[in-house]
């Protein structure tokens, strides 16, 4: 429909005496839903009879009642844009409210009158006007559908999306279109009460009322008609907090130049009605006031308006080529969302961590904590999820990182990845996907991943069924028992497992929800019907996905730190708790060859093996960025300590130091005699591991080896391997 704003308009040249050339070819026929129809048929009078094709005399412009309009673009059936098609005929005479047809002429289309201005006749509103014209170009749509041979009433109905009562009957818009042009499509007028007006409302006093209705915030959607009117009628006082570009838009708003007074006798007759405890104006002038919730909230957010009023359906199961550019469907595996909820019911975790009122007393802690799922965009199947529970039921980059594990592990790597921000935006998470080469999308919006929020919402519902009386509802407050309960059993003041499920209870609960939500099918009016885990494993076997490599576990380490080696080892502190960080150590002989390089260890502090998986961050000495170097042992005794205390795991008490005494005191010596002439002298080979074995490889000029092997220690079964290796690189 056209703007609210302006009426479309322009002129048509009158026909000259110069005669038009044969040769020009006719425009092309539009297309209508599947179908051509044809350009407009000659216009016809009030009465339905055809316009004679007399050249129409050119629009005076000091005419009142008749200016020259041109055509402009309707809305056709289901959004779609009929191109070409002028508007209908006839214009209301604003006087006498008869219709009257303008004339067309052979080779060009017909000229069409409309109100001077470009506004509606008179007493009729402006989408009453629109309304009409639309109703008249679907019926000239289909007389010229009717044209075509062979084409029935039934069809010609179907083609533009109408139903076949809009052309048959004798009081079908069709027949009163035909009966009396435009005129009769606009809605019947009530006949006058003879009562007279109470009120002459000038004409800027209903845009003024709008404009300050929309200003008074009473609640989201809606102002206040009183307070509009009261501000109304104080004018051309304006708020004391108005600024020079708010009086600006207020006088665009009016079209006027300057603020205008109101009437002191339409002041007066208002301020009675409020004495007499009325409203301050009438319900037909209040509602002309208002304005629709979408307009309010366009106003007042207009990112909001386009998150929650705008649509595009479709938009989100289709992706571009990146190789042919076209628009392709989602298949399995191409895209997972997943995201973060707070369960709505309350579950009890053994804790024997203590720290608050409940788990001393029960030792029990109950919270809802955090429950992150994965979805399939395309098939809408649930590969895995993770129910976290912390200190204070959040969750870090770790927990993100064990449900991308999950996923991969036991189905492939996506395509990519779906997540919003914070923590699912982490350098942890980030990283882990740019190793397994797959795609990591972030949005700023619920709406731009609806699938996973569609989700959460369907599982509340399913949910809520397994724990009556135990789940605390969707909003604050909804459940008040049962809320009131949870506060209780926090406190220490209620025993918590009479009350609320246990972890197991709750986990059977989600796998049970899930397997059904995985096993129901999908009804979609746009995209059909389909089982989720059917159309998962179809997918993927007709378009597999990566599979991750077991020995790349390493990716999904719950620590990541980038630290700098320093001949053979690489390390530094990590925080093992909220207000305690301790040295961790790592050593690897493959670290002599990248001192001073920067690289990434991923390690998992509190595994009973502490081993990190070394990669090269940058570029070294030829060796490219995200090169794996090798796997290196913790050897710090603060870190060992540490872990044996939490009962983490039991180190070697001596590895720390062995494998520093080791880095120290190891060491490879070549001494070479030099004789004149260019002959060889003597040369010596050493090699000492730094702690207890040393191998010596001597050979005299005369080309005689001697080898000697040394150990200051008790050899052990380390001890011979390593003599043997020694010992025979030098003989």
């Amino acid at each position: 429909m056209p703007s609210t704003d302006s009426f479309p308009r322009a002129t048509c040249e009158p026909e000259q005496d110069t005669p038009q050339n044969p040769a020009t070819p006719r425009p092309p026929e539009a297309t209508f839903r599947g179908g051509p129809f044809l350009p407009s048929r000659p216009q016809r009078h009030a009465g339905g009879s055809p316009a004679p094709t007399s050249t129409p005399p050119a629009p005076d412009n000091d005419d009142p009642d008749r200016v020259a309009s041109e055509p402009f673009k309707l809305p056709s059936a289901r959004g779609s844009v009929a191109e070409g098609q002028s508007l209908l005929s006839g214009y209301i005479d604003g006087a006498a409210g008869v219709a009257s047809g303008a004339e067309s002429r052979e080779g060009c289309e017909p000229l069409y009158s409309a109100p001077r201005r470009n506004q509606p006749p008179v007493s009729v509103s402006r989408s009453d006007w629109e309304a009409a014209q639309a109703r008249a170009l679907v019926c000239e749509q289909y007389l010229d559908l009717m044209k075509h041979p062979g084409m029935s009433c039934r069809s010609a109905a179907r083609l533009l999306g109408k139903s076949v009562s809009n052309f048959s009957g004798v009081d079908s818009p069709l027949a009163r279109f035909e009966r009396g042009g435009v005129a009769a499509l606009l809605p019947e007028r009530r006949g006058h009460c003879g009562r007279k007006r109470e009120f002459d409302l000038p004409a800027w006093f209903v845009p003024a009322a709008r404009y300050f209705w929309t200003l008074s915030n009473r609640t989201w959607r809606d102002g206040s008609v009183p307070e509009a009117i009261r501000r109304v009628i104080s004018l051309p006082h304006l708020p004391v907090g108005w600024t020079q570009l708010t009086r600006q838009n207020f006088l665009r708003a009016l079209g006027e130049t300057e603020v205008p007074q109101c009437p002191p006798e339409l002041r007066e007759r208002i301020l009675a009605r409020q004495s007499a405890g009325q409203p301050l104006v009438p319900e037909t002038v209040a509602r002309q006031i208002r304005a629709s919730a979408a307009a309010v909230v366009m106003r007042r957010n207009a990112r909001n308006f386009s998150l929650d009023w705008q649509d595009s359906p479709g938009t989100q199961m289709r992706r571009i080529n990146p190789v042919t550019g076209d628009r392709e469907w989602y298949q399995a595996g191409d895209v997972v969302e997943a995201d973060d909820a707070t369960i709505n019911f309350p579950v009890c975790v053994p804790w024997e961590i203590r720290g608050d009122k409940c788990s001393e007393k029960f030792g029990v802690r109950v919270s809802r904590f955090q429950w992150l799922v994965a979805i399939d965009r395309s098939s809408r199947f649930v590969p895995a999820f993770s129910y976290t529970a912390r200190p204070r039921s959040s969750y870090r980059g770790e927990d993100v990182l064990g449900l991308m594990h999950l996923v991969t592990a036991h189905h492939g790597i996506p395509r990519e990845w779906l997540f919003e921000r914070g923590v699912w935006k982490s350098k942890l998470v980030t990283t882990a996907a740019e190793r397994m080469g797959a795609r990591l999308h972030t949005v700023f919006s619920p709406h731009t991943k609806p699938f996973i929020e569609g989700l959460f919402s369907q599982l509340w519902t399913k949910l809520s069924v397994h724990f009556p009386g135990a789940h605390v509802g969707r909003s604050q407050g909804e459940e008040r028992e049962a809320a009131l309960l949870f506060e209780a059993c926090k406190a220490g003041e209620k025993d918590p497992r009479r009350c609320f499920p246990p972890l197991t209870t709750a986990l059977a609960a989600m796998l049970e929800t899930i397997t059904e939500r995985n096993s129901t099918p999908v009804n979609s009016s746009q995209y059909g019907l389909w089982v989720p885990e059917d159309r998962w494993e179809a997918d993927l076997a007709a378009n597999p996905i990566r599979r991750l490599d077991p020995a790349s576990a390493w990716l999904f380490s719950p620590c990541v730190r980038r630290w700098t080696v320093r001949g053979f080892q690489v390390g530094g502190r990590v925080r093992v708790f909220e207000d305690l960080s301790v040295p961790y150590d790592f050593t690897a002989p493959e670290l002599r060859h990248f001192d001073g390089a920067q690289v990434d260890c991923y390690f998992d502090p509190v595994a009973p093996q502490c081993v990190a998986t070394v990669v090269l961050a940058e570029t070294h000495h030829g060796q490219s960025a995200g090169q794996v170097i090798g796997v290196a042992r913790q050897i710090n005794d603060v870190a060992g300590y540490a872990r044996l205390v939490n009962e983490w795991a039991d180190d070697p008490a001596t590895i720390g130091l062995t494998e520093r005494q080791r880095n120290a005191a190891a060491v490879r010596r070549e001494l070479r005699a030099i004789l004149p002439r260019g002959r060889r002298g003597a040369s010596v080979s050493e090699v000492r591991d730094g702690l207890s074995q040393s191998t010596r490889v001597e050979r005299d000029a005369g080309a005689a080896v001697k080898s000697q092997i040394s150990n200051s220690r008790l050899q052990g079964p380390a001890r011979t391997s390593l003599e043997t290796i020694v010992a025979s690189s030098f003989t």
